[in-house]
């Protein structure tokens, strides 16, 4: 059976998606920009061409046809050696994705015009299927109507945009030394916050350490009254779009990144590796937040101090909240909801 067209081509024209008035023009100086799926996925479509055409050994700057650099700086580590495992599976990756009839992008057009443009009109790679912006979207897991937490109902308690969130994901932790340090600048800072505490990295073989071990009973009982911190899992998107949380302080992965946008949440950016660099620059370019370029909490650098943590902190705070955005462009009317309706409709050809 021949494979289905998504949305269905004709043999002389390439389908786009389609075009949308002037009037929906982003205004940058409002609000973010925050693609990590199209700069990644426009990197690792081109991935392969970069590989073929490159005359030196390893990975320097890239430049993509259409989407910009990504500087050597902002590559993950584990694309810059072509024979690292990782890169040969980005690098296939990137070769199938010409066999796909289609891509749904979680993101907005209005935030990624240039690179939709290039990646449809194939400036990336030739041959590529169309790539439609759907969202924004949160994750199936994240429901209106769960039950209240703990952290919740503290949050209750707390004055509207007051409270800064503290969390870098649930797969990486931070070294104990760092831990310590982000805690007295917490506490200097004079915010209040919610921190949720990870010093165990997913999937190796670590002793769960508690708090009282990691910051001491006697830092506890000071921030009582300010502050909250927890080793527990927490629900992010409830926490997120809390009406007394005005900053975050994350790694920008992506999916906070999608839910910051949607709550109007600042971002303070603290990188660990991966896509965050790429994810954080245009956080920074956009207006989403802040990103510290020269901040990692790497074991082999010395840790950033808690003096620097809490100026930022207080920084961050003292910029007016964003603008909540996303859901009006899935709502009916939007830009992404013209864009799956059409797409819905092409599947019925």
């Amino acid at each position: 059976m021949p494979r289905r067209q998504f949305p269905p081509r004709s043999s002389t024209s390439r389908w786009r998606p389609p075009t949308f008035p002037r009037s929906l023009k982003w205004d940058s100086s409002a609000m973010s920009s925050s693609p990590p799926p199209r700069a990644m996925f426009a990197l690792c479509t081109y991935f392969p061409t970069y590989l073929a055409t490159k005359n030196t050994f390893g990975v320097g700057d890239i430049d993509i046809p259409g989407a910009g650099r990504v500087p050597k700086s902002s590559v993950p580590m584990l694309l810059r050696d072509p024979n690292q495992l990782f890169a040969k599976q980005f690098l296939e990756n990137g070769q199938a994705l010409p066999k796909a009839n289609g891509i749904l992008a979680n993101t907005l057009h209005a935030w990624e015009a240039e690179a939709l443009a290039a990646l449809n009109e194939g400036k990336v790679a030739p041959d590529m299927p169309p790539v439609l912006a759907i969202g924004l979207l949160l994750p199936a897991m994240s429901v209106e109507g769960e039950s209240v937490s703990a952290p919740l109902a503290w949050l209750d308690r707390q004055l509207d945009k007051s409270m800064v969130y503290v969390s870098f994901g649930n797969r990486t932790g931070m070294p104990t030394e760092q831990i310590r340090e982000l805690g007295i600048g917490l506490e200097r800072s004079g915010l209040r916050f919610l921190w949720v505490v990870k010093s165990k990295v997913v999937d190796r073989a670590e002793v769960e350490v508690g708090l009282e071990e990691l910051l001491g009973e006697e830092y506890l009982a000071k921030i009582k009254d300010k502050g909250m911190v927890v080793k527990d899992w927490v629900e992010q998107v409830e926490i997120l779009r809390h009406r007394v949380v005005g900053g975050f302080l994350s790694h920008c992965g992506w999916n906070s990144v999608v839910e910051v946008a949607l709550y109007g949440v600042r971002i303070l950016g603290w990188l660990m590796g991966g896509d965050q660099r790429v994810n954080a620059s245009v956080v920074a370019r956009g207006g989403l937040g802040i990103w510290v370029e020269g901040w990692s909490w790497q074991v082999e650098e010395e840790p950033i101090k808690e003096e620097e943590i809490s100026e930022r902190l207080k920084d961050l705070m003292a910029v007016e909240g964003l603008r909540a955005m996303g859901a009006a462009a899935a709502d009916v009317g939007g830009t992404s909801y013209q864009v799956l309706t059409r797409f819905v409709e092409s599947l019925k050809l």
